[in-house]
């Protein structure tokens, strides 16, 4: 991490699965984008001027609106996905040309339909693996979605910080690896972060949830997000709500998903 060559920060710009990707390896964060050369797109690095957004002219909306820096992720399995574009009005799959030999990606459309037109689909898509891109995801991210408090004494939430500088306060609070929910009179509930594990042929992010005697175990892949519900007697009810995400009654490791079903997506 600390080269940051090899770093990507996904940032999600709508509800429509559109992000911004940008890597600060130079000192200064510089977005992912295509340009033409040559007669073939191939990505490079570029900052407009100072300000959000790389800086791009009219903020958030005039850089979607544009095109060129602004991806989407489908997930395919695990941790792998296929990266696309549509700055020239066509989908197209960020790509290595000439079966992986190509040392720079391009982007590539082999027809209509999903996962780029390639021909079978998803399946031989990922057998291909021209167009099959493996994200890994360096430092945890989850928060509390929703907080129902149901005891009459008010409850705090603390979030401990490390020495440093913490310039986005409001990233920082609601991503920090570890929080403790304090219930006066009735104990306190950590929320410690565990680092990543391999299960079910999947990385996960693993939490660990201690209250009083009780243990529970979150498991989540990428950005997870969990319910916490107070009840008046001081009992505590968890729900796992972000996607391929799950909660486990004591220390045991995921549940691997069944023949008849993909993934887990919740358990409470």
């Amino acid at each position: 991490m600390a080269n940051k060559q090899a770093v990507w920060k996904f940032t999600l710009l709508d509800d429509n699965n559109n992000y911004m990707i940008t890597n600060s390896s130079t000192g200064v964060e510089l977005c992912l984008l295509m340009k033409s050369e040559d007669g073939e797109d191939s990505p490079y690095r570029k900052r407009w001027a100072v300000g959000d957004y790389c800086g791009y002219p009219g903020g958030k909306q005039a850089l979607l609106a544009n095109k060129q820096a602004v991806w989407q992720l489908t997930k395919l399995i695990g941790n792998q996905y296929t990266m696309t574009n549509s700055s020239n009005g066509t989908r197209r799959c960020l790509v290595f040309g000439t079966n992986n030999v190509d040392q720079f990606p391009v982007l590539y459309n082999w027809g209509p339909g999903d996962f780029c037109g390639f021909p079978g689909g998803k399946t031989a898509l990922l057998n291909n693996k021209q167009a099959v891109m493996t994200i890994q995801k360096l430092r945890p991210a989850w928060s509390i979605d929703t907080l129902v408090n149901r005891v009459v004494s008010p409850v705090t939430i603390n979030v401990p910080f490390t020495e440093g500088v913490y310039n986005d306060l409001a990233t920082d609070l609601s991503e920090a690896p570890t929080k403790a929910i304090t219930l006066i009179e009735k104990g306190v509930i950590v929320f410690e972060n565990q680092g990543q594990i391999k299960a079910c042929n999947v990385h996960f992010w693993a939490l660990s949830i201690r209250y009083n005697e009780q243990r529970w175990g979150y498991y989540y892949e990428a950005k997870g997000s969990i319910d916490v519900t107070l009840q008046a007697d001081g009992s505590v009810e968890l729900k796992a709500v972000s996607p391929s995400s799950q909660i486990v009654i004591g220390t045991g490791p995921p549940v691997c998903p069944t023949a008849s079903a993909d993934r887990p997506e919740v358990q409470s």
